[in-house]
């Protein structure tokens, strides 16, 4: 019995040990279990950051390209602000020129008119010079006519005296 006992005792130590690594067993099965767990979880909380992250980077950028694409907005306004000042300066510059044709052919029918009346200065001006010429041809004669004029008296006054003269001689004698 003793012998039995024993073995009884072999048995019961040889279960409890056997319990022992099973609960041993269980327990690292436990803590595989909870490391498993703490890895799933940090995978899920890993992917739920990098989900969160992508989101935010996709938000980012979804703020870049808008304002990329209001950049460009304001980009093809300057422009067309742009183009309508070149076209307002066209418009201008096509006014002026036509301004400027229609002075130039004012001028040109003024330099004409001008030209005319030049021409016809000049006529008159050669035209009072001969008039002066042959008013200087007049004088001269006048004042040659008028010296011819004084010796004519001068000797109508001597045959006058010449006639007196002969009258008293022929009285006196």
């Amino acid at each position: 019995m003793a012998a039995a006992q024993a073995k009884d005792d072999k048995s019961m130590q040889a279960a409890r040990l056997e319990h022992a690594r099973e609960k041993e067993k269980e327990k690292e099965k436990e803590k595989e279990e909870e490391k498993e767990s703490a890895r799933a979880k940090q995978i899920e909380v890993a992917q739920a950051v990098r989900l969160e992250l992508a989101r935010e980077t996709e938000a980012r950028e979804l703020a870049r390209e808008k304002e990329r694409e209001r950049e460009r907005e304001r980009a093809r306004a300057r422009e067309r602000e742009s183009e309508r000042e070149r076209a307002r300066t066209r418009e201008k510059n096509a006014e002026v020129c036509a301004r400027l044709t229609e002075v130039q052919l004012e001028l040109s029918t003024a330099v004409k008119q001008v030209h005319i009346l030049l021409q016809r200065t000049a006529t008159h001006c050669n035209a009072l010079q001969r008039t002066a010429t042959h008013c200087n041809t007049l004088q001269h004669t006048t004042t040659h006519c008028n010296t011819l004029q004084h010796a004519a008296t001068r000797c109508n006054t001597l045959q006058h005296a010449t006639t007196h003269c002969n009258t008293l001689e022929v009285q006196v004698g």
